[in-house]
């Protein structure tokens, strides 16, 4: 199993907690990323769309543990970045050390399609498990 800090750091990658975005007018006419934006028009920016921007990560779609740490943004940046950044990860950590103590040979069920809920805060609606003997 990889370090339990890698996995919390690409788990909050890849199902970021925070999804929703916040919506733009531009003030002109302009193009962005090869789309015309016309004076007016309403666009969308979904926060947690930047972890999945394929620009910035190779396969941005698979769980990766062995990732390269930069360019996450699960808990946003600058001054509008969560207060609980540096927490919230710690207390992924300690939880799965804890479930992983006490039930050292859990294992997720292979092939199993992870469901997603939520607009603004989203969570996986259920993660089936093993627990051998």
């Amino acid at each position: 199993m990889p370090p339990l800090p890698k996995a919390v750091a690409e788990g909050l990658r890849w199902l970021s907690p925070l999804f929703s975005g916040a919506s733009r007018v531009p003030n002109r006419d302009i193009e962005l990323s090869g789309v015309r934006l016309r004076q007016g028009d309403t666009v969308w920016l979904c926060y947690g769309s930047a972890n999945h921007d394929e620009a910035e990560f190779d396969r941005p779609e698979i769980y990766d543990f062995d990732r390269p740490a930069h360019g996450r943004l699960a808990f946003g940046t600058g001054r509008h970045a969560c207060s609980g950044s540096a927490f919230a990860p710690q207390i992924a950590r300690i939880a799965l050390e804890e479930l992983l103590a006490r039930h050292p040979r859990i294992r997720l069920e292979p092939d199993h399609e992870i469901i997603v809920r939520g607009w603004m805060f989203r969570g996986a609606t259920e993660l089936p498990v093993r627990m051998p003997r």
